[in-house]
């Protein structure tokens, strides 16, 4: 090996321990990155959905609104009243993380909008109860008492997945990197890291 090349190849020698360094310091850092996303978008959806079913049921909602379908059942119109009820809308907290549903399993991110779905639903049914959309109208009472059995349904298929989908969220958020990258499929990581080491360590044994 003559100066010329010894001299390049004690200038990139340095190079490339520097480039691989980087690649593999690089790799779990980003890795942990998208576990503690993972993390925390699990535990937000987690919790909005337990507090939405935990306050259904602390104030008893459902029998409440069973109650009152069956007495328009009778043909006797109750009047309603203003109620506060949210917008039929997915809500701010799943606004703010739907880019993040792909950290998900795709169950797992499936099941999360399916919920949100039947939230919707059940907040346009309150919604049109609330506005009166059935006042005036022939037969009124046997709608509102259709609409509110309607939104109980609803509401029952929501309560059913929330159960599971909750310890799912919760097991998600309370996971530990290192146990995260143990159920990682280890062949993908490494065939990455494979890659992004190519491109240093092939030109250089082309020298």
């Amino acid at each position: 090996m003559d100066g010329g090349t010894a001299g390049w190849v004690s200038w990139f020698g340095p190079a490339f321990i520097g480039a691989a360094t980087a690649i593999l310091a690089g790799f779990p850092l980003e890795h942990y990155r998208r576990h503690r996303d993972r993390q925390g978008v699990a535990a937000v959806f987690a919790s909005e959905i337990a507090g939405l079913v935990r306050v259904t049921q602390q104030y008893d909602s459902m029998t409440l609104f069973e109650n009152l379908a069956a007495i328009l059942e009778t043909g006797h119109d109750v009047p309603l009243g203003q109620f506060h009820t949210l917008d039929p809308a997915y809500g701010p907290i799943f606004e703010k993380n739907i880019e993040k549903l792909g950290l998900l399993s795709t169950d797992l991110a499936e099941r999360t909008v399916l919920f949100y779905g039947y939230l919707i639903a059940v907040r346009a049914s309150l919604r049109n109860l609330a506005n009166g959309a059935w006042d005036n109208l022939p037969h009124t009472a046997l709608r509102k008492a259709s609409e509110i059995r309607s939104g109980i349904r609803v509401w029952r298929d929501a309560e059913a997945i929330a159960t599971p989908l909750v310890f799912d969220l919760r097991k998600i958020a309370n996971e530990s990197w290192g146990s995260w990258v143990l159920r990682r499929p280890i062949g993908r990581c490494i065939s990455w890291a494979k890659q992004e080491c190519n491109g240093v360590i092939k030109p250089w044994r082309r020298l």
